[in-house]
């Protein structure tokens, strides 16, 4: 298993659409070597999920969750899994800047620039607006690392991948309908079925 993901990682990342990783084994497989593995920095889509809508957890917080998860993977090179689990997680209309009215939008400290925290989209092309606008999401002690040497801006390793347990039937209705789960069309992603 690790080894078909190394591969499909190299592969498609050059390809610059999003991996969409079906995992329908047994005991989530992959999700062995995303845990047990420096490479990858797992977010969990469905615990950001139930914060949101069942603990009614304000917008904010809920993304900055993923804004820091994202900005890890940048600095250290690291491949973001957006683990969906068994979940359809709103990053269309629940769990995004666009949803968030009570965020700053720029940054009140020095340097004092416009900042992003979960865009709409984020993962999209396996990345390219965290790696286009590295600086919008990027925080007062994210610089004071990168000044000091501790880490990069964006490190050349940096990917985002997206893992689901969903049946591999259902994914396209539940995850890329246009309406909640991912943003995009089927088109975005390249959807892999592991069995």
């Amino acid at each position: 298993m690790e080894e078909q993901i190394d591969k499909l990682l190299d592969n498609y990342f050059a390809d610059d659409k999003t991996l969409l990783l079906v995992d329908n084994t047994d005991s989530e497989k992959s999700l062995d070597y995303f845990l047990n593995s420096r490479k990858f920095k797992v977010l969990e889509c469905k615990n950001l999920q139930t914060k949101r809508m069942v603990y009614q957890h304000t917008v904010y917080p809920v993304i900055e969750e993923a804004r820091f998860a994202l900005v890890y993977a940048m600095k250290y090179g690291k491949t973001l899994v957006l683990r969906m689990a068994d979940c359809a997680a709103d990053f269309v209309t629940a769990m995004c800047d666009e949803s968030c009215r009570d965020r700053e939008t720029e940054n009140p400290y020095p340097p004092h620039q416009p900042w992003k925290t979960l865009p709409r989209g984020f993962m999209l092309n396996n990345g390219r607006i965290a790696r286009e606008n590295v600086d919008y999401f990027l925080r007062r002690e994210d610089f004071r690392e990168i000044k000091d040497g501790d880490c990069e801006k964006l490190h050349r390793n940096f990917k985002v991948i997206v893992s689901t347990t969903l049946p591999a039937d259902s994914v396209e209705e539940m995850l890329l309908n246009g309406r909640y789960g991912l943003p995009g069309s089927p088109e975005d992603y390249h959807i892999v079925v592991f069995k």
